[in-house]
Parts: C-alpha cells; sequence; structure tokens
C-alpha cells in the first residue's frame, strides 16, 4: 500500500493517487484511505451482504418486533 502525507496531497493533489490503496498519513499518524471505486465497492457490497444475513438469523430465530411502537422503543433503549 502506497503512503503519502496530507502535505503531500495538498502539494500533489488527485495526482497524488494511484490505482492501488494510498494511506494517508496527517502528522505521522495513519489517518485516511483512499481506494479505487471498484474496490469500495466490493468491500460495500461484502458489508451489507453480511447485515442482510444478521438480520435473516435474527428474523428465523424470531428475534423481531412487528409492532412500531415496540420497535421505536427497543431503539430509545
Amino acid at each position: 500500500m502506497k503512503s503519502i502525507s496530507a502535505n503531500d496531497l495538498k502539494l500533489k493533489g488527485v495526482k497524488a493517487f494511484s490505482e492501488e490503496e494510498t494511506l494517508i498519513t496527517v502528522r505521522g499518524k495513519e489517518k485516511y484511505i483512499v481506494l479505487n471505486i471498484d474496490i469500495y465497492e466490493r468491500m460495500r457490497k461484502a458489508e451489507l451482504d453480511a447485515a442482510y444475513m444478521e438480520v435473516l438469523e435474527d428474523y428465523k430465530q424470531g428475534n423481531f418486533t412487528s409492532d412500531i411502537d415496540q420497535h421505536i422503543n427497543n431503539i430509545n433503549a
């Protein structure tokens, strides 16, 4: 993974990025990662798939309510 400082990013702009993931450091500390959009979309899809599987499992186990007021109370609890 390529690493650049925030200062280099200010100086070079978008030219500082390549096709690989780029780690941006701020005052020597790892702060942000810039990803190719294809990689980001794959990661996001995997995250959404995992959340969907979790919801399905809760549904199969009966861990849900169909009463909206109860649902709101559960969220606020």
